[in-house]
């Protein structure tokens, strides 16, 4: 796969500076991975096309559900959007969350951390702090099973004052529950955001939000002499939605290869599982295509021995820029990961993240009989024509 991180050039710097400023960031909408949970709270995802209920969900078809029988919703998600402080000033924006409870009607109040290396490598800190107005009396959340939109300014927090403004940021969304503790309760979160309502540039839209990718386990494409799956489509893998190394805007996803990625970062035993259909016997060229890893992974080929790879065990090609952080450029390669002889039929790939494994994307991979050079997310087949 090759390294994420990329010295900054002029001609990255031409294009950028041709994009529009970034104002409102929706922060979380098709996924929704949480981070920590307090007081007993169950935080998953829920898919209204998956359950057959299109009311679990405000804004697309994912949302969140939090459900507790002893406590109160506390639940801090990662993967939210990235963003600068400077394009959300804190007296100039509103943050807001669509929610729907049953019986919770206590106070809720967002919180937004940030981290960036090298500044907060203790941990994410946190920067701004809205409570929320949910509709009911004195603030409180309308426990009426209903869509409510609840909304509140930010005011600087923590942090603020000491980290840098102009500079983007990985960001996470804690809600922090004020009162109405020890209610039994479900409830469901949708479409967090902050919108930019006074000042320049509250007339900047928001970038198109990640949209959902589903996984299709097992599922491939073939073609004279190659066999190309997406990272996403294993038939098992623990790895989380949502994380630091993911797309944020639906113009990132549109240069991965399915709009989605398999993606590690710090995440504790990381596994996944590929069946691919090999068409004929022979040798074969495994090539995969994503970023990092920052340590060391293993695979191997049906119940063959494992083979341990890091960061110096590649040699990347075709390199693509997906995200800039200015301190840290996101990117995506292809790399030749090695040879291998198998057999016609189903053969299955396993992948292990080591202990120092650290961060690594897998976007895809093509396994080829033939020279190939790839060329970004096109399969072999299209650079025939």
């Amino acid at each position: 796969m090759g390294i994420a991180l990329r010295k900054w050039t002029p001609l990255i710097a031409l294009a950028l500076a041709a994009q529009p400023v970034r104002a409102d960031v929706v922060l979380l909408d098709e996924y929704w991975t949480p981070e920590i949970s307090v007081n007993d709270v169950v935080a998953t995802e829920i898919d209204a096309k998956e359950v057959g209920d299109p009311t679990v969900a405000k804004s697309g078809d994912i949302a969140a559900v939090l459900t507790n029988d002893t406590g109160w919703p506390n639940v801090r998600f990662r993967g939210a959007a990235t963003l600068k402080l400077a394009d959300v000033p804190p007296g100039d924006s509103e943050v807001r969350l669509w929610y729907r409870t049953d019986k919770w009607d206590g106070k809720w109040q967002l919180q937004l951390w940030v981290h960036r290396d090298g500044l907060t490598d203790a941990g994410p800190a946190k920067v701004l702090e809205a409570p929320f107005a949910g509709g009911g009396d004195d603030g409180k959340l309308l426990a009426d099973d209903e869509w409510h939109q609840a909304k509140g300014v930010p005011a600087a927090a923590g942090d603020y004052a000491r980290l840098l403004k102009d500079e983007r940021l990985v960001t996470f969304v804690w809600l922090v529950p004020m009162d109405g503790w020890d209610k039994s309760h479900g409830a469901y979160v949708d479409r967090c955001e902050i919108v930019v309502t006074k000042g320049p540039k509250s007339s900047v839209p928001a970038p198109k939000p990640l949209r959902r990718v589903r996984s299709k386990p097992g599922a491939q494409t073939a073609g004279a002499g190659w066999v190309w799956w997406e990272a996403e489509d294993g038939i098992e893998q623990n790895l989380p939605g949502g994380g630091a190394y993911g797309p944020d805007t639906e113009a990132q996803q549109d240069l991965l290869s399915n709009g989605w990625w398999l993606q590690h970062h710090g995440w504790a035993d990381a596994k996944a599982r590929w069946e691919v259909s090999v068409p004929e016997t022979g040798k074969y060229t495994l090539w995969a295509r994503g970023s990092g890893p920052d340590g060391h992974f293993r695979l191997r080929w049906n119940q063959d021995p494992w083979q341990t790879f890091g960061a110096d065990d590649f040699k990347p090609v075709d390199w693509t820029l997906i995200r800039d952080m200015g301190w840290w450029q996101m990117e995506v390669c292809w790399a030749p990961i090695g040879q291998v002889e198998l057999r016609k039929g189903k053969q299955t790939l396993s992948l292990e993240g080591l202990p120092d494994c650290g961060g690594m994307t897998i976007d895809c991979f093509c396994l080829t009989s033939k020279p190939w050079t790839p060329k970004g997310k096109a399969k072999p087949e299209a650079h025939a024509k």
